[in-house]
């Protein structure tokens, strides 16, 4: 028997777990359909948005937006589901020296940064952290477990008769112009949050959607006392329950990568950066691999095939795809239901001419 939704979501990483929840908060029928994959990039991020970033430490882009939308978006999320997964703290980096924390300083004197960054802290709060001359730190920064997250929205799908475990049969597809149909479901449109995924999609091949991959390792360290990130090359980021004395190190930045299989070079980086940061014995229980998917322009892909209006894209997150993500789900919302326009700088059409004959 035919099931009438109005929007059918592929994928159910981060982009897909806020994109099914804004459109059905507004009331909306959504089905979610995903196959389970061991190397899903948003199962093993660390779950970070930090407002400044890169080596020049800089207000993220659209921060003034971004962390408001999200702060009240994963709260919320929370509440629907009745556990906590969210949580503001602080992001601690180290200075290496007198001459280093007087640079920083005067590149810090930008526009927009003030209300984010402490000039002057230092480690006394932890123990277990080699000493360092002294540091600054980012607040807030929220962190989430994307574990708890994902797999509690699953969960709640179930329960709710809106998803569906399997792999999209992109031949049982049909695209019309008032709609798509597959299988036994129908609905307005389909929106596809694949993340790297989408390079094996013939709808949007045409997009240069790259992949990072990154990896990470988790350790136990019962005399590490972290109340806070500790970001230097890596970050060493307090994981589950205190009580539990658990860390992730990471992540790394493998740019063009071939497989999504963990690597001895990161295995060994990370641990050499644990060695080089800890003064304190731990030990290595786990690691984890993703590939974020990215575009060359840093921009996230929101919007629609430019053929075929009723196919929709959300994805190119790359790292900051918590970060991203409930603020431009909204966008989509409001373009799929109110007409509302796009920003120029996500459509996905912004590829489309340089990719075609």
């Amino acid at each position: 028997m035919q099931q009438f939704w109005d929007y059918i979501i592929v994928g159910q990483g981060i982009a897909g777990t806020v994109l099914a929840h804004t459109f059905r908060q507004a009331g909306l029928k959504v089905m979610v359909i995903d196959e389970a994959q061991p190397c899903n990039c948003s199962l093993a991020a660390v779950g970070l948005c930090n407002p400044i970033t890169g080596r020049r430490h800089a207000l993220t882009w659209k921060a003034e937006e971004l962390f408001p939308a999200a702060k009240f978006f994963y709260q919320n999320l929370e509440k629907t589901l009745g556990i906590k997964f969210f949580k503001e703290t602080t992001l601690f980096r180290p200075f290496h020296s007198i001459q280093a924390q007087n640079e920083f300083m005067t590149q810090a004197s930008r526009k927009g940064t003030d209300e984010w960054i402490d000039y002057q802290a230092d480690t006394a709060t932890s123990q277990g952290i080699k000493p360092n001359f002294s540091g600054w730190t980012v607040r807030p920064v929220f962190q989430l477990d994307s574990e708890i997250l994902l797999h509690s929205y699953r969960a709640h799908l179930t329960n709710e008769g809106c998803f569906r475990a399997e792999k999209l049969d992109i031949d049982a597809l049909e695209v019309r112009q008032d709609g798509v149909m597959y299988k036994e479901l129908s609905a307005k449109k389909m929106i596809f949050c694949e993340g790297f995924k989408a390079t094996q999609n013939p709808y949007w091949a045409w997009l240069p959607i790259g992949a990072v991959k990154g990896e990470w390792l988790a350790i136990h360290s019962p005399e590490l006392q972290l109340p806070y990130i500790y970001k230097n090359q890596f970050f060493i980021v307090p994981w589950g329950d205190a009580t539990q004395h658990t860390f992730r190190v990471g992540s790394t930045y493998g740019w063009q990568p071939t497989d999504d299989l963990p690597t001895a070079e990161a295995y060994e980086a990370l641990l050499q950066f644990a060695k080089s940061q800890l003064e304190v014995p731990f030990e290595v229980i786990g690691r984890g691999v993703g590939l974020r998917p990215t575009t060359p322009d840093r921009r996230p892909l929101v919007g629609w095939h430019p053929q075929f209006q009723t196919l929709g894209l959300f994805n190119g997150l790359g790292t900051k795809g918590f970060s991203l993500a409930p603020y431009f789900a909204n966008k989509l919302y409001e373009n799929a239901e109110k007409k509302r326009s796009l920003d120029v700088e996500v459509d996905p059409v912004r590829f489309w001419n340089h990719q075609q004959p």
